[in-house]
């Protein structure tokens, strides 16, 4: 039962994105499920069947991938999440040397 649990968390897991704004882009409101497959359909020509039978951690990938791609988002890297962290430390020391100093500079 451990290894079905660990299999399905690994399965489950999604790639850490950031999305590009996308000059008209609509979010989507139909079944997530569908839309992968639709997606796998469309972009990748593989048939209903394949994938339906795609796994859905592989399939979230593939997504991910394709949105790469053509430019619709990108993986997070290290150095991103790093970088992030170092502007919101900066930000936070901000915020306290306004509160303290009662002003901007």
């Amino acid at each position: 039962m451990v290894t079905l649990v660990e299999y399905l968390t690994q399965a489950m897991k999604e790639p850490s994105l950031f999305f590009n704004k996308v000059e008209g882009g609509k979010p989507t409101s139909m079944n997530n499920l569908h839309y992968l497959k639709i997606v796998l359909m469309q972009k990748l020509n593989k048939t209903s069947e394949q994938a339906m039978d795609t796994p859905f951690g592989e399939a979230v990938y593939d997504l991910a991938a394709i949105g790469e791609a053509e430019g619709v988002c990108g993986f997070v890297m290290d150095e991103h999440t790093e970088a992030g962290e170092a502007a919101k430390r900066q930000w936070e020391r901000r915020q306290e040397e306004i509160k303290t100093n009662g002003k901007r500079n």
